[in-house]
């Protein structure tokens, strides 16, 4: 600290700080000797203050302002209540169309009035609040950047010494209306550096530094650009893409590039793993609903009827099935018992177990009656978790049902719970109201479902041959491998069909809407239970038809929201003020290309295959030939501030009244 001589409008003592400079240190915890620059720069980056006016400079900035009062306030006398001396000027061209009053409260702009409003700031001298009225700017529209005072703290946690809270700005701040050869849109660097007192001269000179992972947003496709050209399209020359373009695309916007459709960018290469007709290892369908394999014996020597019930099954119940299960009302501990028990073979179990087994094969028959005699909707529902049941609307539904027919769930019934083979042979007790039916088949469904029944060639009534008229017709069974089609090879266009034990579904193309449908459902917080994950895993597991964890690393269980696109991950889940626009970049004839700013990152340790870009990749250009203002980059209020219209309402319509 330095003592300075007293001088006769000094205070009795009066200690100066730096007497020569403008600034001097801000920080509370001690005054560095160093002290910041003459423009108010702090000098230590590591943990930088905010400096302050020093004494001097506010007593030199205080007498200023008397100056200028005085003189202010001699005019305003001499000129009695001539409101034209202080005329502002005219409209910027944004509201040229306005008067006065639609701004400016309609009072009496009386000498003191004015000085009451323009320099003792009571009222809103700046009309703010009016401005507000036509410019949506949310709910913290008055505060710096239009965000929450909350986050606005987050943001400069540990990294500023200032404790100064800002509230309720005034518009005119910023936006000069009167200035029409200006426009009240821009703003003028040295008002965003009136409240960032970490100044410095330009974009080129004293900028910070961009964050280690600028430019590499998170990736919703795992697509590896290095990969790919260095060993994928070496080892498939005939399939690399000539130049970026070939992939990416300026959007419509014109502000961010996009990854070209599927069916362009993709496809040569993935089409085939997707439909399953690649060796991949990948299972060509997902098992939906399968019935589980009984140890029937050991049920009927222990009294326990179930009715028909096939000899093959699968393992116990998992995904949907055990949903649709435990969604019919069967006890959670009940299955967790079941759980842990071989189902096909019951020898020797506890009548407990045997029990619980049986009430298990009736629900699960009970659940396939219902369904037959309901519609695809109820049967989509008892499928879903009971916790997001009522909120899913009916498109959703749409979705998750995949327009599953009838006749396919008919089908596994019938296969599932057969009547009896024999002729006379009477019916268990316990047969489901779907197995009885099979007697009251009609007409069509014989002639659909019915594989013995051969209406062209039939050895007790041939409508088109006669044995006698042509020895060389066979009239020998036909061997019983080709009578049965291969369900699975008729489903290969994709679709629902029923293979033993089970119903399922194959997905053959891009964006298959069933599991992109199931996967966001389950993959969210919202609707989990038990028995999610499991589901996931048949849809979006690494060994699930489709081949869809391959690639979209965006859709990952139990973590939200859900990114299918590498659009969808654009969204900031927190306010941004810097912007980037590629159109003006995206100049044609230029030297410059995407490897100017791009550059690949070799380094196998890193997760992203690009380097994060860097200041000097701007300054190349912006340091020299383009003008680079704060505005040029930034956008003071966060998000897209909405204009209000002034919308007719509908009252204003004076439509006729309905008789």
């Amino acid at each position: 600290m330095m003592q300075k001589k007293r001088t006769p409008t000094d205070a009795q003592v009066v200690n100066y700080l730096r007497p020569d400079q403008p600034y001097q240190c801000g920080s509370r915890e001690g005054h560095c000797s160093a002290g910041p620059s003459p423009n108010g720069r702090c000098p230590h980056l590591d943990s930088p203050c905010i400096p302050v006016l020093s004494e001097w400079k506010k007593r030199q900035k205080y007498f200023r302002r008397a100056i200028l009062l005085t003189i202010g306030l001699v005019v305003m006398i001499i000129s009695g209540n001539d409101q034209t001396i202080i005329d502002p000027g005219l409209h910027s061209s944004f509201h040229s169309h306005l008067k006065c009053a639609d701004c400016h409260e309609p009072v009496e702009m009386a000498s003191m009035e004015f000085l009451r409003r323009g320099v003792m700031g009571q009222g809103d001298p700046h009309a703010s609040m009016k401005c507000l009225e036509c410019h949506d700017l949310g709910e913290f529209g008055g505060d710096p950047h239009s965000i929450s005072p909350e986050y606005l703290k987050s943001l400069f946690a540990g990294n500023s010494t200032s404790e100064t809270s800002m509230q309720n700005i005034a518009c005119a701040r910023c936006h000069e209306e009167h200035r029409p050869q200006n426009g009240a849109a821009l703003v003028n660097d040295a008002r965003c550096q009136s409240c960032h007192q970490q100044a410095f001269h330009s974009f080129s000179d004293g900028h910070p530094e961009f964050s280690n992972n600028f430019g590499q947003p998170e990736q919703a496709i795992g697509f590896n650009h290095v990969e790919h050209a260095r060993k994928h399209f070496d080892e498939y020359p005939e399939l690399a893409p000539e130049s970026c373009d070939d992939c990416h695309d300026l959007g419509k916007d014109q502000h961010r590039m996009i990854v070209r459709p599927f069916e362009i960018s993709c496809a040569p290469c993935h089409a085939d793993s997707i439909s399953g007709h690649e060796a991949t290892g990948k299972d060509k369908g997902i098992e939906f609903l399968s019935i589980p394999a009984l140890d029937t014996a050991s049920l009927q020597e222990a009294g326990k009827e179930i009715g028909n019930w096939p000899y093959g099954g699968s393992e116990f119940p998992t995904a949907w099935s055990l949903r649709w299960i435990r969604n019919a009302g069967i006890d959670s501990s009940t299955l967790k018992q079941l759980s842990t028990v071989e189902l096909y073979s019951l020898d020797g179990k506890s009548d407990e177990i045997l029990s619980a087994t049986e009430q298990l094969a009736h629900l699960f028959k009970e659940g396939v009656t219902t369904a037959l005699s309901s519609d695809l909707e109820l049967f989509t529902r008892s499928l879903v978790s009971p916790s997001v049941q009522e909120g899913l609307d009916r498109r959703q539904i749409h979705r998750l049902g995949g327009q599953l027919p009838r006749s396919v769930l008919f089908l596994a019934s019938s296969d599932w719970f057969a009547p009896p083979e024999q002729e006379g042979q009477p019916e268990q007790e316990g047969q489901p109201e779907a197995a009885a039916d099979q007697e009251s088949w009609d007409e069509e469904d014989d002639l659909l479902l019915d594989e013995d029944d051969d209406l062209l060639l039939d050895e007790d009534d041939d409508l088109l041959l006669d044995e006698s008229e042509d020895e060389n017709v066979s009239t020998e069974e036909p061997d019983s491998s080709t009578k049965r089609m291969d369900l699975e090879k008729w489903a290969s266009g994709g679709g629902w069909y029923f293979e033993e034990p089970s119903i399922r579904y194959r997905p053959v193309q891009h964006a298959d809407p069933f599991i992109e449908a199931w996967a966001t459902l389950e993959a969210g917080g919202s609707g989990k239970d038990a028995d999610s994950e499991s589901i996931f895993q048949e849809v979006f597991g690494p060994l699930a038809a489709g081949n869809c964890a391959s690639c979209h690393i965006g859709v990952q269980y139990g973590k939200a929201p859900v990114h299918w696109s590498p659009q969808s991950m654009r969204p900031a889940s927190s306010p941004q003020s810097t912007r980037f626009s590629h159109g003006p970049h995206v100049l044609p004839g230029s030297s410059k290309n995407c490897l100017s700013c791009h550059q690949f990152d070799d380094d196998p340790q890193q997760e992203r295959d690009w380097k994060a870009i860097t200041r000097d990749r701007c300054t190349d250009c912006h340091g020299q030939e383009v003008v680079s203002t704060c505005t040029t980059c930034h956008d003071y209020h966060v998000g897209s501030p909405g204009n209000l219209l002034n919308a007719v309402s509908i009252d204003q319509l004076q439509l006729p009244q309905r008789k």
